[in-house]
């Protein structure tokens, strides 16, 4: 918590947080914006507990007047999007990294090498030339 808060004031952020029940990605996809999310967090704290705090934001010193009465200060709004930076050529550099016989032990076993992204769950498909290339071109 921050420095000068209260008791009760830290005691009403923590059943915010765990009356949730939703991880904050799951939030996010739910529809909710940051705004929201930090409106939930701050449900039932009063302003006026806030007082003390003194909270720098940049160049500027968000005092008691910029809180009071607001159950929460936006200072800025963004709209995150979400992509993945994967790809074949990254592919081919994670796959070499495997060393040549497990390479030619797959290319063996399944007649190719197969790469999921753990992120974006896209499936990268190396033929047996595309996958040998890559090493040849690693060992370089």
């Amino acid at each position: 918590m921050l420095p000068g808060a209260t008791e009760d004031s830290t005691r009403i952020v923590e059943e915010n947080v765990q009356s949730l029940k939703m991880t904050p990605t799951e939030l996010i996809r739910s529809g909710m914006s940051a705004t929201d999310i930090i409106g939930k967090l701050m449900k039932d704290l009063d302003p006026l507990e806030l007082r003390p705090l003194r909270i720098l934001w940049g160049e500027r010193l968000l005092t008691e007047e910029a809180l009071n009465g607001l159950k929460t200060l936006q200072v800025a709004e963004s709209y995150p999007k979400y992509y993945c930076s994967c790809g074949r050529e990254r592919v081919r550099r994670t796959v070499v990294l495997l060393g040549r016989k497990d390479i030619e032990d797959l290319i063996a076993e399944q007649g190719h090498v197969e790469a999921t992204c753990e992120f974006c769950k896209r499936c990268y498909r190396l033929s047996p030339e595309e996958a040998i290339e890559a090493l040849n071109a690693a060992a370089l």
